[in-house]
């Protein structure tokens, strides 16, 4: 639920747009805060979740967890650099689409917990 709202109130940018109140720090911000909803949930996946689990497919799944946090981390950073350096750093459409792509994934592994219960 908190996942669903939280990709909910991703709108911000929407609205801003639509009352031309867009600023520079509220672009920069946007990429801050989805990386503070999905890094948890990761963590919490990989650590809770996966890995008191053995197998092939939990192996791939706790791989992939540790890439995707590993990249996420890497573009906080990168973000705190582009910040200082008076770079842009506002989000992109590659990036919204790789949000919704994570928001998707947490949701349908949800709905299949759930449904498993």
């Amino acid at each position: 639920l908190l996942v669903v709202l939280a990709a909910l109130t991703d709108l911000d940018g929407q609205l801003a747009r639509g009352f031309n109140t867009v600023t520079k720090l509220g672009k920069s911000l946007d990429r801050l805060r989805d990386k503070i909803l999905i890094c948890p949930i990761f963590a919490n996946f990989l650590a809770v979740v996966f890995w008191p689990r053995n197998g092939l497919i939990i192996a791939l799944a706790k791989s992939a967890l540790i890439c995707l946090l590993v990249i996420e981390i890497g573009l906080i950073f990168s973000w705190v650099y582009g910040l200082k350096r008076g770079l842009d750093v506002s989000s992109h459409r590659a990036g919204k689409i790789k949000m919704v792509l994570y928001v998707v994934a947490v949701c349908l592994w949800f709905l299949f917990r759930v449904v498993e219960v």
